[in-house]
């Protein structure tokens, strides 16, 4: 995998570093990809996504088919990117508990982009 911006030789310690970032410990980040949970394929997609260190990240329903524990964590995954990594984080959902989460809320309507209201 390229990581964008980083002259490192050694990658393995930035890649284990998003990893982290989004819940994946060195032993899980080593296994096959068909050993992997439907959560974890979705924490793996997130720290790809950030490998190329974004300023802006979209996401569309990232929480569709998960349990309770695991949506909280993955929106908590986006908090914290919003909130301490300084990113921007576009959410598209059908989820009425992820839009509550957000700062603002935005809809299409009529084939038009929309603002809804500051939360």
């Amino acid at each position: 995998m390229l990581i964008a911006g980083n002259k490192e030789k050694n990658k393995d310690d930035i890649v284990y570093e998003i990893l982290q970032k989004v819940g994946i410990d060195k032993e899980k980040a080593n296994c096959k990809v068909k050993d992997l949970s439907q959560y974890d394929k979705k924490r793996v997609c997130i720290a790809r996504a950030l490998s190329n260190n974004p300023d802006l990240i979209i996401c569309d329903d990232i929480i569709e088919n998960t349990d309770d524990k695991s949506e909280k964590s993955l929106i908590d995954i986006f908090y914290k990117l919003a909130y301490k990594d300084n990113k921007c984080v576009i959410i598209a959902t059908t989820f009425d508990r992820v839009a509550l989460c957000a700062d603002e809320l935005w809809g299409i309507a009529n084939g038009k982009l929309m603002f809804v209201k500051s939360l």
